[in-house]
């Protein structure tokens, strides 16, 4: 498996989420940029599903094995948060409060924990309203 294509495949996703989320409903270019996402995320289950579903099991087996484990694409961040760009000239982006899937976490108890998978660097993250609280996993 190519990581850099993974890489690349993540942050197309992201950066069509990204785009999305700043258009409403009603507007022309959602429609067909909205086409545009499924059939990536199409692409990205067929080439990335089975890595990553294996890596979001052993994640959930770790910090969460009490919450059902779902296809990789609910991980993804649906709303995400241009916070800036990285050294190399692509952009860095943070979950939005609600980005992810609803976990009981064993580390944060009492509080409301999504899991949540973000490009650049490819990681998978527990969310709390909005702030990274942990890195899990990271792409190597």
């Amino acid at each position: 498996m190519d990581q850099r294509k993974l890489e690349q495949s993540l942050l197309d996703l992201t950066n069509i989420r990204y785009e999305l989320s700043k258009l409403k409903y009603d507007e022309p270019a959602y429609d067909d940029l909205e086409e545009e996402l499924h059939d990536l995320e199409d692409k990205f289950l067929e080439e990335y599903g089975t890595f990553l579903d294996q890596i979001i099991t052993e994640v959930h087996d770790e910090y969460c094995p009490d919450s059902e484990v779902l296809e990789p694409i609910a991980y993804l961040v649906k709303a995400p948060q241009l916070i800036g760009m990285a050294s190399e000239g692509k952009p860095f982006f943070q979950p939005g409060k609600t980005d992810g899937v609803l976990v009981d976490a064993e580390d944060f108890p009492k509080k409301q924990v999504r899991l949540v998978l973000l490009p650049n660097p490819t990681r998978l993250v527990f969310n709390v309203s909005g702030t990274v609280q942990k890195e899990l996993w990271k792409l190597s």
